[in-house]
Parts: C-alpha cells; sequence; structure tokens
C-alpha cells in the first residue's frame, strides 16, 4: 500500500506516512490540527479511479496530505455503488491510520483537535443527497465522526483534485 504527498513524493507504507506527520508536528508540536480522511472517485471507459486522501491541517496555517489510488476496472458503477466503495475504502484506511496517529498522539502530546472521516454526500442538495443518512451512518457504525459537503473537503476537494 503506497501513498504520496501532494508533491508526488512516493512513500511506502502507512508508517511511513506517519514518521511526515510526526515531522509536521515536530516542527510546531504546541500547534492545534484537524485530521481528514476522504475518499472520491472518478470513472473513465473501463476503469473507476479512486483516489483516498489524508489530510493534516494545522489551523490557521497551512497542512500536508498524503494519498493512495486504487482502480477498478469493469463497468461504471452506479451513483449508489460508487459512494458505499468511496466509504468503504475511506473507513478502511481510517482503521488503519487512526490507532496509528492515536499512538503518535499519546506518546508525544500533540494536540489533534478533531478527526474525521469525510463523505462525498451533499446535504439536502445534488445527485448524491439520498445516500447522506447511509454514508454516515456507516461512519457512525465504525465511531468515526463524519462530516459531509461542503465540508468534507478531503473528500470533495483533496481526492477529488487527484481523480
Amino acid at each position: 500500500m503506497s501513498f504520496k504527498t501532494g508533491k508526488g513524493i512516493v512513500l511506502e507504507t502507512l508508517d511511513d506516512v506517519i514518521v511526515k506527520i510526526k515531522k509536521m508536528f515536530d516542527e510546531d508540536p504546541q500547534a492545534d490540527y484537524e485530521v481528514s480522511i476522504g475518499t472520491d472517485a472518478q470513472s473513465y471507459s473501463r476503469v473507476t479511479k479512486y483516489v483516498t486522501a489524508i489530510v493534516i491541517h494545522k489551523l490557521y496555517n497551512g497542512g500536508i496530505l498524503f494519498r493512495k489510488s486504487h482502480y477498478v476496472k469493469g463497468r461504471r458503477p452506479e451513483l449508489h455503488e460508487k459512494l458505499i466503495r468511496e466509504t468503504t475504502l475511506t473507513i478502511e484506511l481510517a482503521e488503519q491510520f487512526i490507532p496509528k496517529l492515536k499512538k503518535l498522539i499519546n506518546e508525544h502530546g500533540y494536540k489533534v483537535v478533531n478527526v474525521y472521516a469525510d463523505g462525498d454526500v451533499s446535504s439536502g442538495e445534488g445527485k448524491s443527497h439520498v445516500m447522506e443518512t447511509a454514508i454516515v451512518g456507516m461512519f457512525k457504525a465504525y465511531g468515526l465522526e463524519p462530516r459531509t459537503k461542503p465540508n468534507a473537503f478531503a473528500a470533495s476537494c483533496v481526492a477529488d483534485y487527484f481523480c
């Protein structure tokens, strides 16, 4: 499972991502940080590209991102299939990433204010809003704090950009 930074630098493992995050935290250990994880997808002729992003936001002062791509060959998925797959990929990465992040925080006392799971669904408008309750419910079932559009920037902005 390899990741890329926003600048395209390849990191081979999730532990490599944690090392980069620790470097960021060490530069300003008193700062407040927010973490968001989200996935977006784009279908092309016979393949759908899913991009999952981890965004570390140093509040009021920038941030870093990490992304991982996943390709599924075959027919173009229906909207509900795509949204469920995006949510599942976010949950899978969150289940691996959050324990490592919590260990880092506990060992060094960094201030992570919130950790969000971003769902690429609309609240009350757009085609995806009919799936909002299901997506939010999936995140909550895994103990994750959900965010939807327009606040779900890890999914709807960062991951979308790299699709």
